[in-house]
């Protein structure tokens, strides 16, 4: 599905984007990150130049909220001192000996 939609830009936002679209080390930036995603690093349009910046935005949204995820399950599994045991079955599925502070 697509959605066109009408936005208004701060003059900030317009200047970052007018850098975006130019040269130098956010455009090379910009570039790097559409390669590494699978998507066409060149921009052609100050269409395709928002859509990659607005996909960079929601995968960026995306990474802190996992990392928000993982913090929490580590508070959880701090609460519960199961650190100890998640250590020994790491370990026992690895082959390997669990450490001593996790004992």
């Amino acid at each position: 599905m697509t959605k066109r939609t009408s936005l208004t830009l701060t003059e900030p936002q317009t200047q970052l984007l007018d850098r975006l679209g130019g040269g130098g080390a956010l455009k090379d930036a910009l570039t790097l990150w559409a390669v590494e995603h699978g998507l066409a690093p060149n921009v052609r349009s100050e269409a395709e130049l928002l859509r990659l910046v607005v996909s960079v935005g929601i995968e960026r949204i995306r990474e802190l909220s996992l990392e928000r995820g993982y913090e929490e399950v580590q508070e959880i599994y701090r609460e519960e001192n199961i650190y100890a045991e998640l250590s020994a079955l790491t370990a026992h599925v690895h082959g390997t000996p669990a450490s001593r502070e996790t004992m």
